[in-house]
């Protein structure tokens, strides 16, 4: 049993000294948790639509009958909570399909937008 009177200051440091552990036990806890805690949420997300089968192209043209200026692919990829690289992947079958255009924004970027019934 070891001596508990002794104050930590007077221990000499070994490596296996349980203050050490203890420190190395709640660092990787914390690690732990924070990677679980960035990647979860994703996993939940990608499962969740997986699971509902969500009719992306539907959202997708609701979204975007809603505002008619246009919005970004992040915009509406953060407005649905869908990933990056399927929302891209349904705006450029929506573009082919003739039911959505793409044009030059005001800055950098491009934005999505209902093509207009003539």
């Amino acid at each position: 049993m070891k001596d508990v009177s002794t104050p930590i200051q007077n221990r000499p440091m070994i490596p296996d000294q349980e203050p050490i552990t203890q420190v190395l036990l709640y660092m990787g806890t914390g690690l732990l948790g924070g990677v679980i805690g960035y990647t979860f949420p994703r996993i939940a997300r990608v499962m969740r639509n997986r699971i509902t089968r969500r009719d992306l192209d539907k959202e997708i043209i609701e979204l975007l009958s809603k505002n008619p200026k246009g919005m970004s692919l992040s915009l509406i990829s953060k407005t649905l909570n869908t990933p990056k690289s399927s929302t891209w992947k349904r705006l450029k079958k929506l573009v082919e399909e003739g039911l959505v255009e793409e044009f030059e924004g005001p800055g950098k970027g491009k934005l999505y937008r209902l093509k207009k019934r003539e």
